[in-house]
């Protein structure tokens, strides 16, 4: 009886760390965000053999904010589980 309740569980579970970890990046995104808007020198660089990648000021929590929402939607969007009248549960 109640192993048709398992992948709900699972599956509900997993959505929720998803969501929390997303929340989470955003959040520090956004406090990276005030700290480089305020005139605080934040910045990221990555080089490479192709390109040089630079963000300076408020773009390195502008672009956490845009990944966690990526995230968000992504798990939004992905990953429904239905149950049929058979009892039987099946992933979308």
């Amino acid at each position: 009886m109640m192993e048709q309740y398992i992948p709900f569980i699972f599956r509900g579970s997993e959505r929720c760390l998803i969501v929390s970890g997303a929340i989470v990046i955003a959040v520090l995104g956004y406090k990276l965000f005030v700290l480089g808007s305020k005139g605080s020198h934040s910045e990221v660089s990555i080089k490479t053999k192709i390109a040089d990648f630079f963000m300076k000021g408020s773009a390195p929590g502008l672009f956490f904010i845009i990944c966690s929402c990526a995230i968000l939607m992504a798990a939004l969007y992905t990953g429904k589980v239905t149950a049929d009248m058979g009892g039987k549960s099946q992933t979308k």
